[in-house]
C-alpha cells in the first residue's frame, strides 16, 4: 500500500530540486554560461525525444521571457532531476 505522506514528501523533494535547478539554469542562460557538456548527449537525444519536447514546452516561458535558448545539455540535467537520477 502506498503511503500518502511518503508520496507528498517525495513530491516536495523533487519540486525543490527542480525549482532550484530552474533558477540556476535561468541565471546561467542570462549570463551566457550554460552547461554545454552532458554525458552521452547524442544518445540521450535519440532515446528521450518525447521527454525533451515536454521539457522544452515546460520551459518555453523562460526562453520567451529572457530571449534565451535552453541547450540539450541543460535539458539533460533537468531530465535527470525529474527522473531521480
Amino acid at each position: 500500500m502506498v503511503n500518502p505522506a511518503s508520496m507528498m514528501t517525495t513530491f516536495c523533494v523533487q519540486f525543490r530540486r527542480i525549482a532550484a535547478a530552474s533558477n540556476c539554469l535561468t541565471e546561467r542562460l542570462i549570463r551566457n554560461s550554460a552547461i554545454e557538456d552532458y554525458p552521452e548527449k547524442d544518445k540521450f537525444q535519440k532515446i528521450h525525444k518525447k521527454e525533451i519536447r515536454q521539457i522544452q514546452a515546460a520551459f518555453s516561458v523562460i526562453e520567451k521571457t529572457y530571449s534565451v535558448k535552453i541547450p540539450i545539455s541543460e535539458i539533460g540535467y533537468i531530465y535527470d532531476i525529474l527522473a531521480g537520477i
